[in-house]
């Protein structure tokens, strides 16, 4: 029988209920909800899973967070092995539709960084959350202008890298440039990124790239 411990509110991408599937995370009722007292960030380095930030929450009197709060049907340690780098807490949230103070669980980084712009990929799990759970226009809008805000990475190219990815076979800079229709000076530094962040298969051919196996069935481009 769940408890009122077993409530979790996610602010980050987690909202998408699709990915609270994907991960094996069983629930069983969900609802907007607000977060008092704090404001979003997005200061973990997650260019090796999301290709940009993650999302966190710092202290902040006039803050505050809007999110999914959902019943899980298992307990709440189940979500700590999908949230490394994140120290679970208490919280109190507000249920948009409900009203109810509600005493639940969320998470914070644990070590936290430099602020770094969260990925398009990202963005979309955050909208696909706001607009099913029927978050405040105001927030909607706000995830609405930080995606098309754009910035310098793969993020911006994830819909055509996701049938890149998927293909499994190498592809030359040229032929990279083609598809992303940027110029070869870019496709250099973000191969560069790739290479560093993990993602690239070692020992091809210094003209050519390919995606880690392991990494094509990570890539949250493929969840769909």
């Amino acid at each position: 029988m769940s408890n009122e411990r077993d409530r979790y509110f996610a602010y980050g991408s987690n909202m998408d209920p699709e990915q609270m599937d994907h991960r094996g995370l069983a629930w069983d009722g969900a609802e907007g909800a607000s977060l008092a007292g704090h404001r979003l960030v997005f200061d973990f380095d997650a260019r090796g899973r999301w290709l940009g930030g993650a999302a966190d929450i710092v202290p902040d009197p006039d803050g505050t967070v809007e999110g999914v709060l959902y019943q899980l049907e298992g307990a709440i340690a189940e979500m700590d092995r999908c949230e490394r780098g994140y120290l679970r807490v208490e919280v109190e949230v507000v249920g948009l539709e409900s009203g109810r103070h509600l005493v639940t669980w969320t998470y914070e980084v644990v070590s936290k960084g430099r602020p770094m712009a969260p990925s398009e990929v990202y963005v979309d799990q955050m909208l696909k959350g706001a607009r099913r759970f029927g978050l405040s226009e105001d927030h909607t809008q706000m995830l609405e202008a930080l995606r098309a805000r754009g910035h310098e990475d793969l993020g911006e190219h994830v819909r055509t890298l996701r049938g890149l990815a998927q293909a499994g076979r190498p592809l030359t800079g040229e032929e990279l440039a083609h598809h992303l229709g940027i110029d070869t000076g870019r496709v250099a530094r973000l191969l560069s990124d790739l290479d560093e962040w993990g993602w690239l298969e070692p020992g091809g051919p210094p003209s050519s790239w390919r995606v880690l196996p392991e990494k094509r069935e990570r890539a949250p481009w493929i969840l769909k």
